[in-house]
């Protein structure tokens, strides 16, 4: 196993990829004798070290990826041409993630031979069959299907996971007229039209997140089919692609990009560490891989291990994040021009089940808007998501240094959240901590963002858990909560400040994202006068203010 990256964070630098191994080009149609097979395998194994290496110099995991499947389009192209060459009928493809070229030191490599009909030269047959065990005896086990364009189009058709796979499928040697012709004709809205796609798409994401935990925060993540993993990557593509149509600004793309590098960074360090195809970020490896990537131990409230999972939670929610806005576009992109639009009032605006304002401008003048947008968004029934503009419109704001959420507009939103029903103030605050609009109000709930404990009590980040009391909280005051909480449901009604409830919820595991603890009663500790340096720990200027104005 190679070293530890120089850098302590395990950021890439701009170290140049070694150069590719030179192969020699085969005689056509000779086959492979076992020399020759040992040479390739030792062909393999030095480019296999040679990435390994610059990985531990720090190279960038996103080039390392391409370059090995480079390596193996050498090899394979080599081996195709060595027993089956240039014959006309058929054609050599890598689909999948080979297809994007993105393998990693123990990733699949999915091939397709693509043939004109039914195989019935026996020498050809025999060709094939040598092509493939050579690779087996080579160490790439190669996962492969034979097909041709006709049943490659019907499975196609009756499964989105074999379209999608074709949809990344590229030419490597062969019949290049055969495989442009299938895989040139993608998308085909006759296979799938873009909304039959994206339903079954959305489908599957549902259907993964309940596998796997229904949160971004499984404190033992999938990277591969997980929230925010490999799979939400390939998606926002996929939808690109089918719809053709840019699904993300620059700025959007230039978010996903730096967070795409350090998943494919933690996955790369993963399959080196665990010497096979894992894809679980076990708690053995979490160890090995935060030791690694240079993280140490500041602390017992600051371990190096939990260091190294908050960055690796907060890239996969802003993937997360970036897959939810490229579907909810994807949805507006294919929307019949008639839908109809509602206005709500306060310049809100309903179109199908999603939220517009109507002026996207308001934000930057008027912040306080914000709160109440995201307010509606929580409240208004059949409201799954903001449009496109409304969307970047927060985020625009959210990623302005100048933005200050302390102006006592929008604090006066938010206490008029909280001063409201207990069920619609818990799922606005939810939603504003899935915006990032909490983690700008209060300084010690980003610092928790992504947060793990690393033990095997807590199971979830410090701001899950703590969304997820408040969560418990709301069911406390929901009429249908008397058989369930009986307790707690009698005892709700009769508090005279449920909003102080919220916050102390709210900020019950607020300081374990600081050094030091600081500890802070609104009407005790702190006087209404605190300044905003004695409370830029975890706790926000405006916490003692407003705390004790009603205590």
């Amino acid at each position: 196993m190679t070293g530890a990256p120089t850098d302590p964070q395990g950021t890439p630098n701009d170290r140049p990829l070694p150069a590719l191994r030179r192969l020699a080009d085969p005689i056509r149609r000779s086959g492979v004798d076992a020399t020759a097979r040992l040479a390739l395998r030792q062909f393999l194994a030095d480019g296999d070290r040679d990435l390994g290496g610059a990985f531990g110099d720090g190279a960038a995991a996103t080039d390392l990826v391409a370059a090995r499947a480079a390596l193996i389009d050498r090899v394979a192209v080599h081996v195709w041409q060595a027993w089956v060459g240039d014959r006309a009928g058929v054609a050599l493809l890598a689909a999948g993630g080979y297809g994007r070229r993105e393998l990693f030191p123990h990733s699949d490599v999915d091939l397709l031979i693509l043939t004109d009909g039914a195989i019935g030269d026996a020498r050809q047959q025999r060709a094939l069959e040598m092509f493939l065990s050579t690779l087996w005896d080579i160490g790439l086990k190669p996962g492969h299907a034979v097909r041709d364009p006709a049943s490659c189009r019907a499975l196609a058709q009756s499964d989105e996971t074999v379209y999608s796979s074709l949809l990344d499928a590229r030419m490597l040697s062969g019949d290049a007229t055969l495989g442009s012709a299938l895989i040139g004709a993608l998308p085909d809205p006759a296979l799938w039209p873009p909304a039959a796609f994206l339903e079954a798409k959305r489908a599957d994401r549902v259907a993964r997140r309940r596998r796997f935990g229904d949160t971004a925060y499984n404190l033992e993540p999938n990277l591969k089919e997980g929230p925010g993993g490999l799979r939400d990557l390939h998606l926002i593509g996929w939808l690109e692609r089918v719809l053709g149509t840019a699904l993300l600004d620059e700025d959007e793309r230039a978010a996903v990009a730096s967070a795409r590098e350090r998943l494919f960074r933690v996955r790369y360090a993963l399959h080196l560490q665990a010497g096979r195809p894992e894809e679980r970020l076990l708690f053995d490896h979490q160890r090995a891989l935060a030791q690694r990537f240079g993280y140490r131990d500041e602390s017992r409230r600051n371990l190096g291990v939990e260091q190294f999972m908050q960055r690796y939670f907060r890239a996969t929610g802003r993937i997360a994040a970036a897959c939810d806005d490229a579907i909810d576009r994807a949805a507006e992109h294919l929307e019949p021009a008639s839908t109809p639009v509602i206005r709500l009032g306060d310049g809100l605006v309903r179109i199908g089940d999603r939220l517009d304002l109507d002026d996207a401008g308001v934000l930057a003048r008027e912040p306080q808007r914000l709160v109440a947008l995201l307010a509606a968004l929580a409240r208004v029934p059949g409201v799954t998501g903001l449009r496109a503009g409304a969307t970047r419109a927060v985020r625009r704001l959210l990623r302005d240094p100048d933005f200050d959420p302390d102006r006592s507009e929008v604090l006066a939103a938010v206490r008029e959240v909280l001063e409201g029903d207990t069920v619609q103030a818990v799922a606005t605050l939810s939603t504003m901590a899935r915006y990032g609009l909490l983690a700008r109000l209060i300084p010690g709930f980003a610092r928790v963002s992504g947060r793990m404990q690393y033990d095997l009590f807590h199971v979830y980040t410090v701001d899950e858990h703590t969304l997820r009391v408040l969560g418990f909280m709301a069911r406390f005051a929901a009429p249908g909560a008397g058989e369930e909480f009986a307790l707690a449901r009698s005892i709700f009604p009769r508090l005279p400040q449920p909003a102080l409830l919220l916050l102390a919820g709210l900020f019950h595991d607020i300081a374990k994202g600081a050094a030091v603890i600081i500890r802070c009663s609104a009407s005790r500790t702190r006087s209404a006068s605190a300044t905003r340096s004695d409370c830029r720990g975890p706790i926000p200027s405006w916490w003692p203010g407003w705390c004790a104005g009603i205590c």
